[in-house]
């Protein structure tokens, strides 16, 4: 796209030096018939004629800045549109890149996984978890149950003993009141 541009911007600087050229060699044939008509009017009395042509030459060289300026605008608007499409290139190269790069691989994984069936292996999965588990807690999953029976057949030990002394204060009151 970069190239187009560079070809673009190169073919309309030669086209504005060739427009250039031309009219500088309109001017100076211009000024020489000027020169010649004017010499001739002289020589011959034909001042009227001279002040028709100069009027003409002075007519052609207002055109000729007119359109060296306008050339100069569009010449302008051009390397403005340039730097535009260079931005715009750049733009869509990092998209592409990214999209081929990421994307593209992402999409066909994707479409592959689902061509084939998405599946799982629970051995794998389980494995992982019980990995994972034992990297948080730094125990195994049977140290954890080991200690959480632990934990409650010691609650159920006390709550035991606590209902054991409930009742032996039990029967001590009822003895003692039986007799």
């Amino acid at each position: 796209m970069s190239k187009n541009v560079d070809n673009l911007s190169n073919k309309l600087d030669e086209k504005g030096q060739k427009l250039k050229d031309q009219l500088t060699d309109q001017n100076s044939k211009v000024v020489k018939a000027v020169a010649d008509a004017r010499a001739i009017g002289y020589a011959d009395g034909l001042v009227d004629r001279v002040d028709a042509i100069d009027q003409k030459m002075q007519g052609l060289e207002a055109d000729i800045n007119l359109r060296e300026q306008n050339l100069d605008q569009k010449t302008q608007e051009c390397v403005a549109k340039v730097a535009d499409l260079n931005q715009v290139g750049k733009y869509l190269e990092r998209y592409t890149q990214v999209v081929n790069n990421r994307l593209v691989p992402t999409m066909r994984n994707l479409i592959l996984a689902m061509k084939n069936g998405i599946t799982h292996h629970t051995e794998d999965v389980a494995k992982d978890v019980y990995e994972q588990f034992k990297m948080d807690t730094n125990l195994t999953v049977q140290e954890v149950i080991k200690q959480a029976v632990s934990q409650n057949f010691t609650k159920e030990r006390k709550k035991t003993e606590e209902a054991s002394a409930s009742a032996k204060l039990s029967a001590k009151a009822s003895q003692q009141a039986v007799r």
